[in-house]
């Protein structure tokens, strides 16, 4: 997988880069958790383009098994990018980006430069 580590703030954030392989299935978890790991990062972004459009139907169970596995091991996870598309085809995922972009776990975010301002604050 192609990422790059940073630092915002205080955080050390692992960037998904634009080309990296897609987030298919649940175990690819386990991936992103061991790479997190191996950089000490705090946050993890990743493309909303690379997850694979099952993530964005929660009746598949594929978001919660996959986002479940990260809080496990107290990996953070911003998703960025334009998920507009999704958010229009269902209430219950709407909902579920409003309560987690709530909370410190998931985000759901525009862009990369959001996720700088949110993390410098």
């Amino acid at each position: 997988m192609d990422y790059r580590l940073t630092l915002i703030g205080s955080h050390r954030v692992l960037i998904q880069s634009e080309c990296a392989s897609p987030v298919k299935q649940e175990h690819d978890a386990l991936d992103l958790i061991m790479l997190a790991r191996r950089h000490r990062a705090d946050y993890l972004v990743v493309r909303a383009q690379s997850l694979h459009h099952e993530f964005y139907r929660l009746d598949s169970g594929f978001a919660g098994a996959f986002l479940q596995k990260l809080m496990n091991y107290g990996i953070r996870i911003a998703v960025v990018g334009n998920i507009d598309e999704w958010l229009a085809r269902s209430n219950a995922f709407r909902e579920f980006v409003l309560e987690s972009n709530s909370g410190k776990s998931v985000w759901f975010i525009a862009t990369e430069q959001d996720l700088m301002s949110k993390l410098s604050a």
